[in-house]
């Protein structure tokens, strides 16, 4: 049972990443030469969701489903990961 929710998470998932695909990869491309956008994008576009793709096979091959669940709950924090460093920099140094 736990196979087939982590699985579902996973697939839903996966849709959010892919439906976001154009501002990540439009980051990626622009070459303006910021680490931070480069880094961003391979945050959003590429990291997110090779991780999920990886608990969605732990969880279809049914072994390590407790990495599954940990790999499944860290791909959202990878995927938002750029933009939460990006306001903490703010809040500390201001524009």
């Amino acid at each position: 049972m736990l196979r087939v929710v982590i699985a579902i998470a996973a697939t839903i998932e996966l849709a959010y990443f892919y439906i976001e695909l154009p501002f990540p990869l439009h980051k990626m491309i622009d070459f303006s030469g910021r680490w931070f956008d480069i880094l961003s994008g391979l945050c959003m576009a590429v990291f997110a969701p090779l991780i999920t793709l990886a608990a969605l096979a732990l969880a279809a091959m049914g072994r390590r489903l407790g990495l599954a669940g940990i790999l499944l709950a860290v791909a959202p924090a990878v995927y938002w990961a750029p933009l939460l460093a990006f306001v903490a920099a703010m809040l500390i140094r201001g524009f």
